[in-house]
């Protein structure tokens, strides 16, 4: 029903285990001729690769005025690209000349770290830099203030510091497995996919350690990148200068094109299809005559959901009266609530009517994304919602300035008033109870390796029934939406 990656019980057949000392690099090519004309090329690239980052770390030293947050940001993506490209670049090089390209088990762990580490700094880099061009043009006059010389470096500092924390991790987890299949790494340096082909270990501790820490540094980098220039791109809209327009677009450009390409090329070597294609499903059930029921129940369940979640939103956005803090996180949650049931239900009630339950690769991982992304902001948001409710039941002051402190003591010591803050809080722990206590049994509760029927009644409740619950547990034990709602009744029936 669900694409969720569990561990399997895998007997590994006995195998020599002795150590690799030595690797061999398959090349970009066996061809001699092609050889010679990608050894020139590549090396002009390099040698451009190197004058280039060292004159732009030159020139921003030497000029006073590039002394900025902007150009110190580039400067350390010099650096970075420099040693970047100079891991991978001379060895490929004299691989290109030479029919022996081999590397040491050493240098093969030293070349996956630095490269590792020098990509995820690059990526937190490319995130600091549309953060500081989100400031510069949407906050111009807390630019200065804001993004000074100390924490650009600081910055800087950081996304070093992570970079080389998490390629230790990695290296550490690829270079603990057993290599005692083929020596030959089917690439033109030590990257980590084709090197766990090379495995005789169980290498889905460390497929899973890739593909999480790819997807979080990519994927949270991605999206600052892509948030910032949105707002970016609306500030622009609004200028009434073509002038400025236009030097807002050319201080932008830049980046946006350096971070389209190095992100493309990341995303496709890590999170592209292996040889598997297709995923098969098991399903709710095998029972034909449960089927029927299953499918009008949980059809029924999706239109209440989609119905109840727009009604919600529609009536927030409708009534002045619900225009608070709390009714803009309820508004989100119904949003969130949406989106996250027609990740599931729409596919599993076109498998109850197939007998073809299967899933594409691609499929597969944009419903995973979406469905963690969308179950990690529903917990968030829930967090955000209890919050809301304790600053305005404990610290009512600071919730509004309309209210005095008379008021709210008058409303806190009267039975009208507790009466008020247990009926705002009570929606709210039962969707949280409901929503937690099936999250937690599916992912924190011992498994026996596999996907059991009390996961699945669990996973229904988490993933179909609690965004139709959401809504009506709120409308139903909310006096206030129920006043509107009733409003909303009169005045268009």
């Amino acid at each position: 029903m669900l694409c969720i990656p569990l561990q399997g019980q895998n007997k590994m057949e006995e195998v020599n285990k002795t150590q690799m000392i030595k690797f061999e690099l398959s090349g970009l090519t066996q061809d001699k001729e092609l050889s010679a004309f990608l050894f020139t090329f590549f090396f002009f690239v390099y040698l451009i690769t190197i004058v280039g980052n060292i004159g732009m770390i030159a020139l921003i030293y030497a000029s006073p005025r590039l002394h900025t947050p902007m150009y110190y940001f580039l400067t350390f993506l010099s650096l970075v690209d420099l040693f970047y490209s100079s891991i991978t670049t001379p060895k490929m090089l004299a691989d290109l000349l030479s029919f022996k390209r081999s590397i040491y088990f050493l240098g093969c762990v030293l070349q996956i770290y630095f490269y590792s580490a020098l990509a995820s700094t690059e990526v937190l880099l490319l995130s600091c830099m549309s953060y500081d061009r989100y400031l510069a043009i949407c906050r111009p006059l807390n630019y200065v203030s804001t993004m000074t010389r100390g924490k650009c470096f600081c910055m800087a500092f950081f996304s070093f510091s992570i970079g080389f924390f998490q390629s230790s991790a990695q290296t550490s987890c690829v270079f603990s497995l057993q290599y005692c299949k083929s020596n030959i790494i089917d690439h033109f340096y030590c990257e980590i996919p084709p090197l766990l082909k090379l495995s005789c270990s169980d290498t889905l501790h460390c497929d899973l350690l890739t593909i999480v820490l790819v997807s979080v540094f990519g994927v949270c980098s991605l999206m600052t990148i892509l948030i910032s220039y949105t707002l970016i791109l609306h500030s622009i809209v609004r200028m009434k200068s073509s002038l400025s327009r236009r030097k807002a677009f050319s201080t932008c450009s830049s980046h946006l094109t350096c971070s389209t390409i190095f992100y493309m090329a990341v995303f496709f070597t890590y999170l592209h299809p292996s040889s598997v294609t297709m995923f098969e499903f098991s399903g709710l059930t095998d029972s034909k005559v449960l089927v029927p029921f299953l499918f009008i129940f949980f059809f029924l369940v999706y239109m209440v959901t989609l119905v109840g979640n727009v009604g919600m939103m529609a009536l927030v956005c409708v009534f002045s009266s619900l225009h608070t803090p709390m009714y803009f996180l309820l508004s989100s949650l119904s949003m969130v609530d949406i989106l996250y049931s027609s990740v599931i239900t729409p596919n599993m009630l076109s498998h109850l009517l197939s007998s073809k339950k299967s899933i594409s690769f691609l499929g597969c991982t944009l419903q995973f994304y979406f469905f963690c992304s969308l179950v990690s902001t529903e917990t968030l948001l829930l967090s955000s919602m209890s919050y809301d409710r304790y600053v305005a039941i404990c610290h009512p002051l600071h919730y509004t300035l309309i209210m005095t402190k008379k008021k709210c003591f008058d409303l806190m010591t009267s039975n009208k008033g507790r009466q008020k803050a247990f009926s705002t809080c009570s929606s709210h722990i039962i969707c949280v109870s409901i929503f937690m206590t099936t999250v937690f049994f599916v992912y924190l509760r011992p498994h026996s390796g596999t996907f059991d029927k009390q996961d699945k009644v669990a996973s229904v409740f988490y993933t179909i029934m609690t965004p139709m619950l959401n809504p009506l547990i709120y409308s139903l034990r909310n006096q206030e939406v129920k006043r509107v709602l009733a409003q909303a009744m009169l005045k268009y029936f």
